[in-house]
């Protein structure tokens, strides 16, 4: 999700858009941690010609969710997991999910899909992988064990608390994983590539 101050002057996606173009001096941004996400969500903003203001980021990892909240930065990208307590609690506002759906937690958040801007479908995916060469029984004994302890009711409470989301069962594949993978590589491949972007 992408977040905003209390003080923001913009209650949803386009209108964080156009503040960003109206802005004469660059919004201020903090990120939880270093990683590849963070920047490719920024380039995908500029690939698609959203915003032409830069974003500074001023803070990074653990003191990033205190500057938000103090109104010390403009807007940060986290994940529901990281933000949901403090939106729910109404000390920053949810300005939308880049996620294809609306989290159930937050209903009333629209998607970038829902407020016209499309491509912005950005998952943190937690898996669990092995080592190449496994045996495909034993894949496919340890998916099916996942797979049962995440349909069970107290581990779906604790994960919807957590601000995250259980996939579809017939997402629960290793296939689908892989097809997964495959599928972002395709998308974030060439936006890496034009914008040069580094693992740091």
């Amino acid at each position: 999700m992408i977040v905003g101050k209390q003080e923001l002057p913009a209650n949803n996606a386009k209108e964080l858009i156009a503040w960003l173009k109206a802005k004469p001096e660059p919004a201020t941004a903090a990120e939880r941690r270093r990683g590849l996400r963070r920047p490719c969500l920024r380039a995908l903003f500029r690939a698609a010609d959203r915003h032409q203001a830069a974003i500074r980021v001023l803070s990074r990892g653990a003191p990033a969710m205190q500057d938000m909240l103090a109104g010390t930065i403009d807007t940060m990208c986290a994940e529901a997991s990281q933000t949901l307590a403090h939106v729910t609690a109404q000390q920053d506002e949810s300005l939308r999910r880049d996620g294809a759906t609306r989290y159930a937690g937050l209903p009333d958040v629209p998607t970038m899909e829902e407020m016209g801007i499309s491509g912005m479908d950005i998952l943190v995916l937690a898996r669990a992988v092995a080592t190449k060469g496994t045996p495909k029984d034993v894949i496919d004994k340890l998916n099916a064990a996942a797979v049962k302890a995440l349909g069970d009711p107290d581990v779906q409470k604790r994960v919807a608390a957590l601000g995250m989301t259980i996939p579809d069962k017939a997402q629960l594949t290793p296939q689908a994983l892989h097809d997964f993978h495959k599928a972002e590589v395709d998308k974030w491949w060439p936006i890496i590539k034009s914008y040069d972007i580094k693992i740091q």
